[in-house]
Protein backbone atom coordinates (compact mmCIF):
# COMPACT_ATOMS: atom_id res chain seq x y z
CA UNK A 1 0.00 0.00 0.00
CA UNK A 2 1.41 3.54 -1.17
CA UNK A 3 0.73 6.57 1.28
CA UNK A 4 1.31 9.91 0.41
CA UNK A 5 2.68 11.88 3.86
CA UNK A 6 2.87 14.93 4.22
CA UNK A 7 5.04 16.96 7.16
CA UNK A 8 3.53 19.94 8.26
CA UNK A 9 3.82 22.17 10.74
CA UNK A 10 1.09 21.22 12.81
CA UNK A 11 1.58 17.86 12.64
CA UNK A 12 1.59 14.92 9.84
CA UNK A 13 -0.74 13.98 7.75
CA UNK A 14 -1.34 10.54 5.79
CA UNK A 15 -3.45 10.59 2.69
CA UNK A 16 -3.89 6.44 0.80
CA UNK A 17 -1.99 6.94 -2.13
CA UNK A 18 -2.43 3.31 -3.01
CA UNK A 19 -3.60 3.89 -7.21
CA UNK A 20 -2.34 6.77 -9.08
CA UNK A 21 -6.03 7.93 -8.90
CA UNK A 22 -6.11 8.16 -5.12
CA UNK A 23 -2.28 9.77 -5.67
CA UNK A 24 -3.54 12.26 -8.11
CA UNK A 25 -6.44 13.37 -5.57
CA UNK A 26 -4.48 13.34 -2.46
CA UNK A 27 -1.91 15.99 -4.35
CA UNK A 28 -4.82 17.96 -5.81
CA UNK A 29 -6.29 18.01 -2.29
CA UNK A 30 -3.20 19.57 -0.50
CA UNK A 31 -2.33 21.76 -3.39
CA UNK A 32 -5.82 23.05 -3.35
CA UNK A 33 -5.97 23.39 0.66
CA UNK A 34 -2.40 25.38 0.67
CA UNK A 35 -3.61 27.51 -2.72
CA UNK A 36 -6.37 28.92 -0.84
CA UNK A 37 -4.81 29.65 2.65
CA UNK A 38 -2.09 31.71 0.13
CA UNK A 39 1.06 29.84 0.58
CA UNK A 40 2.11 30.03 -2.98
CA UNK A 41 0.92 33.94 -3.69
CA UNK A 42 3.68 35.40 -5.34
CA UNK A 43 3.05 38.93 -3.89
CA UNK A 44 4.18 42.13 -5.90
CA UNK A 45 7.04 42.54 -8.44
CA UNK A 46 10.12 43.73 -7.01
CA UNK A 47 11.04 47.26 -7.67
CA UNK A 48 13.11 49.94 -6.07
CA UNK A 49 12.04 53.02 -6.14
CA UNK A 50 14.85 55.15 -5.77
CA UNK A 51 15.88 57.71 -8.25
CA UNK A 52 19.39 57.59 -7.80
CA UNK A 53 21.97 55.13 -9.88
CA UNK A 54 21.89 52.03 -8.19
CA UNK A 55 24.94 50.26 -7.27
CA UNK A 56 25.86 46.81 -8.63
CA UNK A 57 25.42 45.05 -5.78
CA UNK A 58 21.75 46.27 -5.19
CA UNK A 59 21.37 45.76 -9.24
CA UNK A 60 22.31 42.09 -8.27
CA UNK A 61 19.86 41.66 -5.26
CA UNK A 62 17.46 43.33 -7.75
CA UNK A 63 18.06 40.88 -10.09
CA UNK A 64 17.94 37.52 -8.22
CA UNK A 65 14.27 39.12 -6.53
CA UNK A 66 13.18 39.38 -9.95
CA UNK A 67 13.87 35.31 -10.71
CA UNK A 68 12.86 34.70 -7.69
CA UNK A 69 9.45 36.31 -8.14
CA UNK A 70 8.82 35.14 -11.83
CA UNK A 71 9.63 31.27 -10.43
CA UNK A 72 7.06 31.74 -7.77
CA UNK A 73 4.64 33.38 -10.59
CA UNK A 74 4.59 30.48 -12.60
CA UNK A 75 4.52 28.18 -9.60
CA UNK A 76 1.25 30.02 -8.81
CA UNK A 77 0.12 29.63 -12.70
CA UNK A 78 1.05 26.05 -12.77
CA UNK A 79 -0.66 25.46 -9.52
CA UNK A 80 -3.91 27.12 -10.73
CA UNK A 81 -3.52 25.16 -14.36
CA UNK A 82 -3.68 21.63 -12.27
CA UNK A 83 -6.77 23.52 -10.38
CA UNK A 84 -8.50 24.32 -12.99
CA UNK A 85 -8.54 20.32 -14.88
CA UNK A 86 -11.54 18.39 -13.81
CA UNK A 87 -10.25 15.49 -12.16
CA UNK A 88 -12.81 12.92 -12.50
CA UNK A 89 -12.90 9.96 -10.44
CA UNK A 90 -11.75 6.53 -12.44
CA UNK A 91 -13.16 2.93 -11.82
CA UNK A 92 -10.89 1.99 -9.06
CA UNK A 93 -9.18 -1.12 -10.78
CA UNK A 94 -8.67 -0.63 -13.93
CA UNK A 95 -8.27 3.79 -13.97
CA UNK A 96 -5.79 5.67 -15.93
CA UNK A 97 -3.68 8.11 -14.18
CA UNK A 98 -4.60 11.40 -14.60
CA UNK A 99 -2.80 14.22 -16.44
CA UNK A 100 -2.90 16.06 -13.40
CA UNK A 101 -1.65 13.55 -11.13
CA UNK A 102 2.07 13.30 -12.25
CA UNK A 103 1.95 17.15 -12.56
CA UNK A 104 0.08 17.94 -9.29
CA UNK A 105 2.86 15.32 -7.68
CA UNK A 106 5.73 17.08 -9.73
CA UNK A 107 4.11 20.44 -7.86
CA UNK A 108 4.07 19.40 -4.52
CA UNK A 109 7.86 17.33 -4.35
CA UNK A 110 9.33 20.33 -5.85
CA UNK A 111 8.79 22.59 -3.16
CA UNK A 112 9.25 19.54 -0.75
CA UNK A 113 12.45 21.76 0.74
CA UNK A 114 10.09 24.49 2.14
CA UNK A 115 9.72 25.15 5.39
CA UNK A 116 6.12 22.61 6.24
CA UNK A 117 5.66 21.66 2.77
CA UNK A 118 7.55 18.30 2.35
CA UNK A 119 6.21 15.18 0.98
CA UNK A 120 7.24 12.07 0.44
CA UNK A 121 5.33 8.57 -1.23
CA UNK A 122 5.64 5.63 1.21
CA UNK A 123 4.94 1.88 0.60
CA UNK A 124 3.89 0.13 3.27
CA UNK A 125 2.61 -3.57 3.80
CA UNK A 126 -0.92 -4.51 3.21
CA UNK A 127 -2.70 -5.43 6.78
CA UNK A 128 -5.23 -7.93 5.85
CA UNK A 129 -8.50 -9.22 7.68
CA UNK A 130 -8.53 -12.31 5.53
CA UNK A 131 -6.21 -14.53 3.52
CA UNK A 132 -5.22 -12.96 -0.04
CA UNK A 133 -7.39 -15.75 -2.53
CA UNK A 134 -5.70 -16.93 -5.62
CA UNK A 135 -5.80 -15.35 -8.43
CA UNK A 136 -6.47 -11.63 -6.67
CA UNK A 137 -4.00 -9.10 -6.73
CA UNK A 138 -3.13 -7.76 -3.16
CA UNK A 139 -4.43 -4.79 -4.55
CA UNK A 140 -7.95 -6.18 -5.71
CA UNK A 141 -7.83 -8.53 -1.92
CA UNK A 142 -7.03 -4.70 -0.37
CA UNK A 143 -9.91 -2.98 -2.02
CA UNK A 144 -12.45 -6.17 -1.29
CA UNK A 145 -11.91 -5.69 2.56
CA UNK A 146 -12.07 -1.69 2.39
CA UNK A 147 -15.37 -2.35 0.92
CA UNK A 148 -16.30 -4.72 3.54
CA UNK A 149 -15.61 -7.93 2.00
CA UNK A 150 -14.03 -10.85 0.99
CA UNK A 151 -13.55 -14.71 -0.32
CA UNK A 152 -13.87 -17.26 3.00
CA UNK A 153 -13.37 -20.89 2.81
CA UNK A 154 -15.93 -22.28 4.15
CA UNK A 155 -15.63 -26.16 4.38
CA UNK A 156 -12.87 -26.24 1.60
CA UNK A 157 -14.77 -24.40 -0.99
CA UNK A 158 -14.34 -20.58 -1.33
CA UNK A 159 -17.77 -18.23 -0.54
CA UNK A 160 -17.72 -14.26 -1.15
CA UNK A 161 -19.25 -13.14 1.78
CA UNK A 162 -19.71 -9.75 3.78
CA UNK A 163 -17.28 -8.91 6.68
CA UNK A 164 -19.59 -8.91 8.97
CA UNK A 165 -17.08 -7.26 11.96
CA UNK A 166 -16.88 -4.25 9.38
CA UNK A 167 -20.54 -3.73 9.27
CA UNK A 168 -20.09 -1.73 5.87
CA UNK A 169 -22.41 -4.02 3.75
CA UNK A 170 -25.92 -5.30 4.85
CA UNK A 171 -25.60 -8.42 3.53
CA UNK A 172 -23.69 -11.05 1.49
CA UNK A 173 -26.05 -10.51 -1.67
CA UNK A 174 -24.33 -6.79 -1.78
CA UNK A 175 -21.01 -8.72 -1.60
CA UNK A 176 -22.11 -10.99 -4.51
CA UNK A 177 -22.98 -7.95 -6.36
CA UNK A 178 -19.15 -6.07 -5.92
CA UNK A 179 -17.88 -9.18 -6.86
CA UNK A 180 -19.06 -9.61 -9.76
CA UNK A 181 -18.92 -5.98 -10.66
CA UNK A 182 -15.03 -6.65 -9.84
CA UNK A 183 -15.22 -9.68 -12.57
CA UNK A 184 -15.15 -12.72 -9.71
CA UNK A 185 -17.03 -15.76 -10.97
CA UNK A 186 -19.42 -16.50 -8.67
CA UNK A 187 -22.67 -18.76 -8.58
CA UNK A 188 -26.27 -17.21 -7.12
CA UNK A 189 -25.00 -18.08 -3.51
CA UNK A 190 -21.39 -16.18 -3.87
CA UNK A 191 -19.53 -19.73 -4.12
CA UNK A 192 -16.32 -19.25 -6.78
CA UNK A 193 -16.58 -20.56 -9.70
CA UNK A 194 -13.03 -22.42 -10.52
Amino acid sequence: MRVLMAYEKHGDRVFDATTDVQLAFACVKLLRERFREGWYNPGQPPTDGRKNKLCSATIAELRRERVNYEEAKQFYEDVQAVLAEPVVQRTRMTGNPLRSNVWAWRLLEGRAGYEYERVELEELPLASYTLQPPGVSAEQHFWMEQEGWSIFDVNGRQQVQAIDERGLLPDDAAAWKLAREMGLAIDAEGWLIA
